[in-house]
């Protein structure tokens, strides 16, 4: 007997995990690819409308593919669900304000998330690709695919689904994007998250400005203001105008009120996602923005999502809902320029209320 102890050997699981979180996928769990626990929740969630008019997550081959996950990848055997942190949202400090602002979501501020968890992904397989030798299929989703991401993130692990639908991770809190690789590999699976935080935790859900939180841990869309400001399309419905403050993409209030998101900054460390545009756009210049000055600003970030139009209805909201009178004129200019009808209304709103 030398009394030497032989070194671990890293099964193929962990060595996976390793190469994920040298990519900057800070968690990392593995489920088999299965129905998800809560699809007979989604199907009620549809049933009662709360998907608005976002009609995609009501086609009938949405749905399989969210029951199913080989409708996305034909002998789909393992689900790798990885997360990465982005930074919490920063507010400008009154000192050194120039003039009535808006806010922008925190995982707006970035670099689109799509593209850079993709790419990382595909790295990902390239490693895993020299770990195992042969050749298999994957499919990177992220929240664009047919899959019911944060079901796959809990059963594997990565946390547990919060009141306010969002996946809580115990080490950064919901500030995270979600991101998953389909494989045709058989894979040991992790087990879920044992206990949740937030049981007899009501914050989420007594701050919402529209009490969009429903039970089952779901949102109604129709209420939530950040399906309003960056997926709808019309008219903000006007007995909600007030309930969005100045709030032009997004929403952060039910993840800001988390007490699962105070260790969150403390963990962060370095992290893929660096803000590239400002949180709190001064709301007379963004006002005065024509469309190719949006491209400008916010071509490459998740804020495009909601075209120049829904973008210059969100500000006119905003706007109105500053107090701040001295918009008026740049809500006049912009209604001279505005051809839009949505747009037009908005900023016809906003300058009734400033006016009042």
């Amino acid at each position: 007997m030398t009394g030497q102890t032989t070194a671990h050997q890293l099964t193929l699981e962990e060595k996976i995990k390793a190469e994920a979180k040298a990519l900057g996928f800070v968690l990392s769990g593995i489920s088999q690819a299965e129905s998800p626990p809560h699809f007979p929740n989604y199907l009620t969630w549809i049933e009662r409308g709360f998907h608005a008019e976002m009609g995609y997550l009501a086609r009938p081959d949405a749905i399989e593919a969210r029951q199913d996950p080989t409708r996305l990848l034909p002998g789909c055997k393992t689900i790798l669900s990885l997360a990465v942190p982005y930074p919490r949202p920063t507010t400008r400090s009154p000192e050194t304000t120039d003039g009535p602002r808006g806010s922008i979501a925190a995982y707006a501020l970035h670099p689109d998330y799509h593209e850079v968890l993709q790419e990382r992904m595909r790295a990902l397989a390239e490693r895993m690709q020299a770990l195992i030798g042969e050749p298999f299929s994957w499919k990177g989703c992220v929240d664009t695919s047919a899959i019911l991401e944060r079901d796959y993130a809990q059963h594997s692990g990565l946390g547990w689904i919060g009141r306010n639908a969002c996946l809580v991770t115990r080490e950064y809190g919901s500030w995270v994007f979600l991101c998953e690789m389909l494989l045709d590999l058989s894979l040991e699976p992790d087990g879920p998250v044992s206990s949740v935080d937030c049981v007899d935790c009501q914050r989420c859900l007594m701050s919402c400005p529209t009490k969009a939180l429903q039970p089952r841990r779901t949102v109604d869309a129709r209420l939530c203001l950040s399906y309003l400001t960056i997926e709808h399309r019309g008219p903000i419905p006007l007995e909600l105008r007030p309930l969005m403050g100045t709030r032009v993409f997004g929403c952060d209030t039910c993840q800001a009120v988390c007490p699962n998101n105070r260790l969150s900054e403390q963990n962060m460390g370095e992290s893929l996602f660096s803000a590239t545009i400002d949180p709190n756009p001064n709301l007379r210049e963004a006002l005065a923005m024509s469309e190719v000055d949006f491209r400008a600003v916010y071509r490459n970030t998740p804020v495009w999502r909601c075209r120049y139009t829904g973008f210059i209805r969100n500000v006119a909201i905003a706007s109105g809902n500053s107090g701040d009178a001295s918009l008026l004129p740049a809500l006049r200019e912009a209604l001279k320029r505005a051809t839009d009808p949505v747009v037009r209304d908005s900023l016809e709103w906003a300058i009734v209320r400033l006016s009042a």
